[in-house]
């Protein structure tokens, strides 16, 4: 009890002592209860800046940084607002003005990286119809014509019949062979906006380019009209100077070229194209414009033209001159990347390996090490040097895993014929989580060109692990598994689940009867590739299968036109061949009466072996 009453005390003596000490205090706030909400204002003031300040300062540090970009893109400087992006790219998990801007630089230096930083603008802004376009026209432009298509299958069905798209698909008919087609679609977009003479001028270059098609004369006219129009008279002219160089017209391409590069605010390209006139033409005046134009660019400052200039040089037999130059040039423009590469590029050239060995030895070219190392790894190479590997290996380490980085060394591997360490960069690429896109459009490109199957499989499943609900995915791991008998049941399951998505897609279709054939169905087979056009026959992997599917189902002489008009085609892959040669071998036998199971025709795999015998391989 005494000590009860003593914690008792002291707890009264705690409270008597707060209370005398917060009483005054309650008071004196009410006495100056305006100062008091002032002070609680102030606290709550402060700690939502506390709170939101950093957003803020990150918010108005990035803006800066892309003002800052566009400036020195505007004033040609591509390195300076290659490194500014690369920053707020660093900052940002998607800055997508940024990530536009990265396209437009690469654009302008005509790098192919550009396709990979519009593959991520599209990517990162979950398909936007505008990124979509964008992606699909920086693709046609640079031959990526599978990411183009691609591009135009994920957009929504609004946004293909505008004008722009349409076009868009009238120039992948251009590189497909298919002229009438491209003159339709440039037509009907002529139609659709017919104040865009852009649209206009497209077919009118078609019409110069495959003058079968009967306007050619018409079209020069028009073209000729169009030059006189401020509007677009420059591309009308380049259009014309293209139609003179193709009949071999020096004098009036020369003519063209010279008009183009004399216009107060002609661009580079247009100047080198006169130039390039000149050097077949007119050897001394090449020379005096040549070095004119040489002491433009110089006195420019701006190192990104000067490269321009010397690759220009480089790529047309002038590969001293490039370095004589660089000789001439400030010691602050000759020590910056573009330059320096340029002038390496030059050495290599020349095959002066010991000097770009010491070249590339000595320098310091910052976050583009990578490149540097590249280069003294060819150098390497060519002297002989046995550690070029790993000079190699030591460019791939610098790049830091960045996406852009390594497409850039592919692109170097690729030029130099190192297809190995090409297709080693390429797949680094695809396993990680950017720019898997077109490394994957890459090697399916370098795999069907090698008729490759098994790695295509490869790249096939690779291309469907990312992108698990692209129907095209699907069906590319369904057709290839299916005819190189791996994964069977998978494939048959992925070929019915597209069939049953897009029943009307051709490819998809004959993936679907192939998977019916394997099960020996071939009747259901037959009914489903009766449901296709007939002009679908004529692709030689569709024809193919139904060839195959008429041979089975009894109806031997019909399928043997098919599979003789596909294997003519020459576009079919060995295992293909494969299966073409054996039905028409079965078709043989049986006219001269010998009797062949032809269900049994799916019982093998094709492994593709180079050789492409039309023989039998058991699977293993």
């Amino acid at each position: 009890m005494c000590e009860y009453r003593k914690n008792l005390t002291h707890l009264q003596s705690f409270l008597l002592f707060k209370d005398s000490t917060v009483t005054p205090m309650i008071r004196w706030f009410h006495k100056h209860l305006a100062f008091s909400m002032i002070a609680v204002v102030t606290l709550v003031g402060l700690g939502l800046v506390a709170l939101l300040l950093p957003g803020q300062l990150s918010s108005w540090r990035e803006k800066k940084l892309l003002s800052a970009a566009r400036a020195s893109f505007e004033r040609g400087d591509l390195q300076d607002a290659v490194i500014i992006c690369r920053q707020l790219l660093q900052g940002s998990a998607f800055e997508p003005d940024a990530c536009r801007l990265m396209v437009a630089i690469n654009e302008q230096a005509n790098s192919p990286q550009a396709v990979g930083w519009a593959l991520k603008l599209a990517e990162f802004s979950h398909d936007e119809p505008e990124a979509l376009a964008k992606l699909a026209m920086v693709g046609l432009k640079f031959g990526e014509t599978g990411v183009a298509e691609d591009a135009l299958n994920r957009l929504p069905a609004p946004a293909k019949g505008t004008a722009g798209i349409i076009s868009i698909q009238g120039g992948l008919a251009i590189i497909a062979g298919q002229s009438e087609k491209a003159e339709s679609l440039f037509e009907r977009a002529t139609r659709l906006e017919p104040s865009n003479l852009n649209w206009r001028l497209n077919l009118l270059k078609l019409h110069l380019q495959f003058p079968y098609l009967g306007h050619a004369d018409s079209a020069r006219r028009e073209l000729e009209a169009l030059s006189k129009n401020p509007i677009i008279k420059t591309d009308a002219l380049r259009a014309l100077l293209e139609d003179a160089r193709s009949h071999a017209n020096s004098q009036r391409a020369a003519a063209i070229a010279e008009e183009l590069a004399s216009f107060p605010n002609a661009l580079l390209p247009d100047k080198l194209a006169f130039l390039e006139e000149l050097q077949v033409t007119s050897s001394q005046r090449f020379s005096i414009e040549m070095a004119k134009l040489r002491e433009a660019v110089g006195s420019s400052g701006n190192p990104e033209l000067i490269s321009q200039v010397m690759t220009w040089q480089n790529n047309h037999g002038l590969s001293r001159e490039s370095l004589n130059w660089a000789e001439e040039l400030p010691g602050n423009l000759v020590e910056r990347v573009p330059v320096q590469m340029a002038q390496c590029d030059a050495l290599i050239g020349l095959n002066e390996w010991l000097r770009l060995r010491t070249k590339g030895a000595g320098a310091d070219w910052g976050w583009m090490n990578y490149l540097r190392l590249a280069i003294c790894a060819r150098a390497k190479q060519a002297l002989g040097d046995i550690d070029f590997r790993e000079t190699w290996d030591a460019a791939i380490t610098a790049t830091a895993g960045d996406w852009s980085a390594l497409v850039s060394l592919a692109s170097l591997a690729e030029r130099w014929g190192w297809n190995q360490q090409a297709v080693e960069t390429l797949w680094l690429i695809a396993r990680q989580p950017e720019g898997q896109r077109a490394a994957l459009q890459k090697l399916y490109t370098i795999y069907e060109g090698e008729r490759n199957l098994p790695e295509l499989y490869k790249v096939a499943k690779r291309y469907w692990e990312v992108y698990p609900k692209d129907p095209i995915a699907m069906n590319n791991v369904a057709s290839l598994g299916l005819l190189l008998g791996q994964d069977a049941d998978r494939a048959s399951k992925l070929a019915a689940e597209v069939y049953s998505q897009k029943p009307t897609v051709s490819a998809f279709a004959a993936t679907y009867a192939f998977s019916l054939m394997r099960a020996h169905e071939p009747q259901k087979a037959l009914k489903v590739l009766e449901k296709l056009p007939s002009a679908a026959m004529a692709e030689p992997s569709i024809g193919l299968c139904y060839g195959l599917v008429l041979t089975a189902t009894g109806q031997r002489d019909a399928g043997k036109s098919y599979l003789e008009t596909a294997l003519s085609s020459g576009r079919l892959f060995p295992e293909k061949q494969a299966l073409a040669h054996n039905a028409l071998a079965d078709w043989t036998s049986h006219s001269l009466g010998v009797t062949c199971s032809l269900p049994s025709l799916w019982d093998w795999n094709w492994t593709g072996d180079a050789s492409a015998t039309p023989h039998r391989q058991m699977a293993q």
